[in-house]
């Protein structure tokens, strides 16, 4: 080496690799996920069933919607799927990972997009707007009809028993959310 040169120090090991950066885990992802890190390892068809069985009609629990999302999961290696039986038939159960808790925990801390935090869907409210279009009486027949139907919603989610003091504290939101909205509708009762 020649006095005055400068050597490079090169290194012999291997460059770490990236950290992985995940797209951002859809509702109905993250909801899974969190089926699964509520309940513990279940099949497909039990997380089907959470969905159908929801109160709310915003959940498919159509074998299209959740069967292809645990599916995406499992190969992402969020969810781990084990095969078993369930007396004579061959089942396969689902349990998350430690890589998709820490997903969960991602997906619950992630700021709101804007089009998620916003007011739903409501057949109600959309009717309502139009109400002028009926007379009194036929107004009257639709608001009696629309708080019938939410009172039997009440009664669904009075029935529906609560697996641990958060989804104690939804179904206490939810019954808030039909209460507000049928003294609402009452407010707009037109007497004959």
């Amino acid at each position: 080496m020649r006095a005055g040169s400068r050597t490079k120090s090169v290194s012999t090991s291997r460059p770490s690799a990236p950290a992985k950066v995940h797209r951002p885990l859809s509702e109905l992802e993250g909801t899974v996920l969190g089926e699964l890190a509520k309940r513990g390892e279940c099949t497909a068809y039990a997380l089907r069933r959470c969905f159908a069985s929801s109160p709310s009609s915003h959940w498919s629990g159509s074998a299209g919607a959740v069967y292809p999302v645990v599916e995406r999961l499992a190969a992402e290696r969020f969810v781990a799927a084990r095969d078993a039986t369930n007396g004579r038939r061959a089942a396969r159960t689902f349990r998350i990972t430690p890589a998709g808790r820490k997903r969960l925990e991602a997906w619950l801390l992630q700021p709101f997009a804007r089009d998620l935090v916003s007011l739903p869907p409501d057949p109600i409210r959309t009717r309502v707007h139009f109400l002028g279009a009926l007379s009194a009486e036929d107004r009257n027949r639709f608001l009696h009809a629309a708080i019938e139907h939410l009172r039997w919603q009440r009664e669904v989610l009075d029935a529906t028993v609560p697996i641990d003091e958060f989804e104690r504290h939804v179904l206490r939101g939810a019954d808030s959310v039909l209460e507000a909205q049928r003294r609402w509708l009452l407010e707009l009762w037109t007497p004959t």
